[in-house]
C-alpha cells in the first residue's frame, strides 16, 4: 500500500465516527423542522380532496333525494371520523412520546394496539358509510358505479 492509499484510508476512518454522529443529530433537527410542513400536508389531504368513492358517486346521475341522503350520509361520517382522527393524533403523539421515553417494550405494545384498534374503527365506519351510500342506489347505478370503480382499479395498477 503506498503511503497515498494509506493517508486517505486513515482520514475517512478518522472522520467517518463525526460523520455519522452529524447525520444523526440533523436527522433529529429535520424531523423537528419538517413537522410543521407534515401537519400542513395532512390538514391538506383532509380538506382538499374528495373520497373515491364520492367522485365516482358524482357520475351516477342521482336524484336531488338520493344526493340528499348521500350528503347526509356523508356529513355523519366527517363528524365520526373527525372525532377518531383527533383522538388517532393524541394517541400517536403519546407514542411518540412513549418512544422517546424508557418506556417498556409492553407499554409500547399497548400503545400500538390502540392506535390500531382506532385505525380499524376509522376503516370500519368508512366501510359502514359506503354500505349506507349504496342502499340509496338504485340497481342499475349500483352496477354503474361497480363498472367505475373496476376501471379506477386497473387504471390505479
Amino acid at each position: 500500500m503506498n503511503w497515498r492509499t494509506f493517508s486517505v484510508v486513515t482520514g475517512a476512518l478518522l472522520i467517518l465516527p463525526f460523520s455519522a454522529y452529524a447525520i444523526d443529530s440533523s436527522r433529529s433537527n429535520l424531523m423537528e423542522d419538517m413537522q410543521p410542513t407534515i401537519t400542513a400536508h395532512r390538514e391538506h389531504h383532509k380538506h382538499g380532496r374528495e373520497p373515491k368513492i364520492e367522485r365516482l358517486m358524482d357520475k351516477l346521475d342521482l336524484t336531488t333525494e338520493q344526493s340528499q341522503q348521500i350528503d347526509a350520509i356523508k356529513e355523519e361520517e366527517k363528524t365520526q371520523t373527525e372525532a377518531l382522527r383527533e383522538q388517532m393524533d393524541v394517541e400517536k403523539d403519546k407514542m411518540r412520546s412513549l418512544l422517546s421515553s424508557d418506556a417498556n417494550s409492553d407499554q409500547l405494545r399497548q400503545q400500538h394496539q390502540t392506535i390500531q384498534a382506532l385505525d380499524q374503527q376509522l376503516k370500519d365506519n368508512h366501510f359502514e358509510t359506503m354500505l349506507k351510500m349504496r342502499e340509496v342506489l338504485t340497481p342499475d347505478q349500483r352496477a354503474q358505479l361497480s363498472e367505475l370503480m373496476d376501471q379506477n382499479s386497473q387504471r390505479d395498477m
